[in-house]
């Protein structure tokens, strides 16, 4: 039997890293608590707060976001990006 390590507690409903090429190792992740989306990193320090409606997944360290009926682009630290 393998032994896995826990990288984040089991409190959000959705987690996706903030990156997807393979070869690069992400160390913050979008995630899903009571409805609303955040970013976190592997400490569990909230990095964007849990403001967002809805998150697409990340690509390339960017993803679209939904706050208040707008659509947004912000990257991994939850900057407004263009």
């Amino acid at each position: 039997m393998k032994n896995y390590e826990v990288l984040l507690p089991f409190e959000y409903g959705h987690i996706f890293a903030t990156d997807y090429q393979l070869d690069i190792k992400t160390d913050t992740f979008g995630v899903e608590k009571n409805g609303k989306w955040g970013i976190v990193d592997l400490q569990n320090k909230v990095i964007a707060p849990f403001i967002y409606d809805k998150f697409e997944g990340f690509e390339k360290g960017v993803t679209f976001a939904w706050l208040k009926g707008e659509i947004i682009k912000i990257d991994r630290n939850g900057n407004r990006v263009k």
